[in-house]
Formats: C-alpha cells, structure tokens, sequence
C-alpha cells in the first residue's frame, strides 16, 4: 500500500512538473514571439500620386516602435535634403492609409523621400536633435522614394 501511494505520489509530481514545464514553455514562446515583433523592420509604402491639396496618402506603414515618419524633399542627385516638408507621429503597429500635410506643397514631378525615425525622448514630437533615424543593416523597407504626380 505505501509503495502504491508513493507511485501514484510521484506520478502526480510527474504531471504537474510536466504541466509547469510545458506552461513555462508556452509563456517563453509568447516571450519570444512579442520580442521578434519589436525585431521586425519598418516598412513604407508609397505609390506615386497627385496630392489631395497639399497632402498625400502612405498606403502601408509598419512601425516596430513608437515614432514618425518624415517626408523630404530631394535635390537634384536624388538624395534627401534639408528639413522635412512633411512628418506625422504615430505609435508602434500597423497603419493604413495615413495622410500626411506636406509643406510647402511640391510640384508636379517632383521626387519625394519618406524614412522612419524613432521617438527616442517619448515626447510624442520629432526633434531632430533628440529623435534618430530608424537603425538600418541592410536595404531600408523604411524607407521609400515616390514621385507627385
């Protein structure tokens, strides 16, 4: 009788291990999941368009962090330049179909440069002596040229 008692004792030990392994298993890869998500990389997408007064539509945005995504003239080589003509703060996720006010309002033609930057002070305002340019390796998906229609 006792032997009995001490196998089904330790059966039971043995299920409840087992049930606090395999929840502690469940939660590290929960864990794991929500880190890969802040690993995935911003991504822009914007079609060439004519703006609706003085505002253009991104399609697509994905922001692993809080930030903004800022809309930059370029010069004549095709690169960024100087302030942003257009900028818009938004939090972490998934976005569809954001508008964004441009200013001053480019002409036809022109080529226009979208980047995402991270909120690096949380204070909900670009700054660009605080906020910073999303960190890249490799090709940017945060990045995105597009032409005014």
């Amino acid at each position: 009788m006792l032997a009995q008692k001490l196998v089904a004792s330790t059966l039971a030990a043995a299920v409840v291990g087992g049930a606090l392994i395999a929840t502690s298993l469940a939660t590290a890869k929960a864990e794991t999941a929500v880190k890969a998500g802040a690993l995935t990389p911003p991504y822009v997408l914007i079609m060439d368009q004519k703006p609706s007064g003085a505002s253009i539509v991104m399609k697509y945005i994905y922001m692993p962090v809080n930030g903004y995504v800022l809309v930059f003239a370029t010069d004549g080589n095709g690169n960024p330049s100087g302030k942003p003509i257009g900028e818009i703060a938004l939090k972490s996720g998934d976005h569809r179909d954001v508008k964004v006010d441009l200013n001053p309002t480019p002409k036809a033609k022109s080529t226009l440069f979208a980047d995402i930057y991270v909120d690096k002070d949380g204070d909900g305002k670009y700054d660009p002596a605080k906020d910073a340019k999303y960190p890249s390796s490799g090709p940017e998906p945060g990045s995105n040229f597009f032409t005014i229609e």
